[in-house]
């Protein structure tokens, strides 16, 4: 039996570093997963912060094609590539399958991302601090590649709803989606996929429950000066407590929920109770889209 003090304390350190930063380089969460990845079981006490209420927002329709050929509005792909894909972890029951999947290039600065939605299809674990690594082979079956970082998920709180935000939680049946930068081996690049694993690490926060603290309202697609979309829209707090350093990550779907763009914001305001943030995200995309779904975050501690 493994002695998990040790990654307990790593674990609160790795969420309070997750609430205040902006997500992208989620290198602190791999703490949570423990020397063999799996769960783990503990009260809210453990956690102090939260990752984010899902809501869909039909949004406008702009731009050209997802890829060279697809409308992301009439798109019904559910893998892009469409490889297999294989849990590989230490773990009877995972807990979570796959649901869909895009490997997807920022338009700017061309930096890969993995785009993985998600699904808790256990009867009865509240899976929190999520956690999923992913491992890219080429026709060879030789590792080409690595993507790992936290789901983004609904918000959730802790001690039965009077606790402080939960890290990354997904209860049976909710979905989530993670939007991790895929680290390649070498030169390669998503037309070598040929196959992939992965597998998750998670806590399961026995007293976690579904919250609807922070929303999202508003989403929409806007334009910056050099006519690059963005997602726009309105950051809510409805706690009674000011919220500090909010954070938004906005997802496009295409007409099956299948995330083909990912975008986020972080603002280092303090949000009073009542309080709107209006957000617009760093990421640009281009293309079509079906739909719009937002994981709204912040800090309550």
């Amino acid at each position: 039996m493994k002695n998990w003090s040790a990654s307990l304390l790593t674990l609160c350190a790795a969420c309070a570093v997750v609430g205040c930063g902006n997500g992208r380089p989620a290198h602190a969460d791999a703490a949570v997963r423990g020397p063999e990845g799996g769960v783990l079981s503990f009260d809210a006490a453990m956690i102090a912060r939260g990752d984010a209420a899902l809501l869909r927002d039909t949004g406008p329709r702009d731009g050209g094609a997802t890829d060279a050929a697809t409308s992301g509005a009439t798109d019904r792909r559910l893998f892009v590539p469409d490889v297999p894909h294989a849990y590989d972890g230490t773990l009877i029951d995972p807990g979570i399958e796959i649901v869909a999947f895009t490997v997807w290039e920022d338009p700017v600065l061309h930096e890969p991302f993995f785009l993985v939605s998600v699904r808790n299809v256990s009867t009865n674990l509240r899976l929190c601090a999520l956690d999923m690594t992913t491992h890219f082979f080429d026709a060879s079956d030789v590792e080409i590649g690595l993507a790992q970082g936290l789901v983004r998920t609904p918000l959730h709180r802790g001690v039965s709803g009077t606790g402080q935000f939960a890290s990354a939680c997904l209860l049976p049946g909710e979905t989530g989606i993670q939007d991790a930068m895929i680290r390649w081996n070498g030169t390669h690049d998503a037309a070598d996929i040929a196959r992939l694993t992965w597998e998750d690490g998670a806590i399961n926060l026995t007293d976690a429950v579904a919250s609807h603290d922070l929303t999202i309202t508003g989403m929409r697609v806007v334009l910056d000066s050099f006519d690059a979309q963005h997602i726009a829209g309105a950051w809510e707090n409805h706690t009674t407590q000011t919220i500090r350093f909010p954070q938004v990550w906005a997802f496009g779907l295409n007409a099956v929920g299948r995330p083909i763009f990912t975008g986020d914001a972080i603002d280092s305001i303090s949000v009073p109770r009542g309080g709107t943030w209006n957000f617009q995200t760093t990421f640009s995309f281009v293309g079509d889209y079906a739909s719009l779904t937002a994981f709204p975050n912040g800090n309550d501690t």
